[in-house]
């Protein structure tokens, strides 16, 4: 992951790390989280809204202005090459992905481009985004509350900005030069800096999966729950085919669920033992408000139901209950 212009102001305000206060900021107030590492990609063009609509899942032909949508990106086959959130601003497409992902679209607008008048610009250097976790994202900016994917222009610290609504709180778009003063102004309305570590747990425990954590090139977009970032009722796109196949006529064979334990969590990859196949752990984390692990793991169908009892690591394992499916996806029947 890249560096940002907030790494070291970052790390000197999590010099003293306290995993509480840090999490009860994420729930009960507004924690502030660099996320100046991943990847921000601009479509620009007069045809870059056409271009978009015919290589990713979601409707980004209704996208209002200021607005946003998670969308995903798959081959022909109907794998994942990326998913991300969509900006749409005033002189472009603003996508933002996991780190890494920047290329792999690239490399799928190459093979597909049909536009010529729409070009792909790296901007991750030049624009940055802070994240606010907690139910006080929209006090700390003095605004309403934003909605999912609603945004609106907002303004700090002589600084103009896009502000957007997510599943967590909300999420900043600023240019880089101006990262550290806003982040400094955050502060002072009561947001509090967040590392990695409880930033991990407190998407895990929302059911908020990542690119290379919890799904990757194996996998399509339902086995990922990404069913929120799936429009039905637009036109053709690549890889539509396979996707509405698996949701009319057919189904999945694994799925990504919301797991829980009471012991300590295990690292990535370890077995969940149910049913005829074993799942996988795919992300875990200490919760320590609730004494609990969360995760989530990618498991059989079969078992995806919520209340599906599942060992860790081995048959005499801790016992894993699924608590649920990811963020914005269709719950499983038992």
């Amino acid at each position: 992951m890249r560096a940002s212009p907030l790494t070291e102001w970052a790390l000197a305000h999590l010099a003293t790390f306290d995993p509480l206060a840090e999490l009860r900021a994420t729930r009960e107030g507004c924690g502030l989280y660099d996320a100046g590492g991943r990847d921000r990609v601009l479509v620009v063009g007069a045809g870059r809204v056409g271009f978009l609509q015919g290589l990713c899942t979601n409707d980004v032909d209704a996208l209002s202005e200021g607005h946003a949508l998670e969308a995903a990106f798959v081959t022909a086959q109907g794998k994942l090459v990326a998913d991300a959130r969509v900006v749409k601003l005033e002189d472009g497409l603003l996508l933002d992905a996991e780190p890494g992902r920047g290329a792999a679209l690239d490399e799928l607008w190459t093979r597909h481009r049909v536009h010529e008048d729409a070009q792909w610009l790296d901007v991750s250097e030049s624009l940055s985004a802070l994240e606010l976790w907690g139910p006080r994202a929209a006090a700390v900016l003095e605004g309403d509350p934003l909605a999912d994917g609603e945004g609106r222009a907002a303004s700090l610290a002589g600084a103009s900005f896009a502000a957007l609504g997510s599943p967590f709180g909300a999420v900043l778009y600023l240019p880089a030069d101006a990262a550290i003063r806003v982040a400094e102004a955050l502060l002072v309305r009561g947001a509090r800096v967040v590392g990695e570590a409880t930033r991990e747990a407190r998407r895990i425990g929302l059911g908020l999966g990542r690119y290379g954590l919890d799904w990757d090139q194996t996998h399509n977009p339902l086995e990922a729950g990404l069913e929120r970032a799936i429009s039905y009722r637009k036109g053709c796109y690549v890889g539509q085919e396979v996707v509405a196949k698996a949701t009319y006529v057919g189904h999945v064979n694994r799925r990504l669920v919301r797991l829980e334990w009471e012991e300590e969590p295990v690292a990535p990859g370890t077995a969940l033992l149910g049913a005829r196949t074993p799942g996988r752990v795919t992300s875990a984390a200490w919760d320590p408000l609730s004494s609990r692990t969360v995760a989530l793991g990618m498991v059989r169908r079969e078992v995806a139901a919520a209340g599906s009892r599942l060992r860790v690591g081995t048959e005499a394992g801790p016992e894993a209950t699924v608590v649920g499916v990811p963020f914005g996806s269709r719950p499983v029947s038992g």
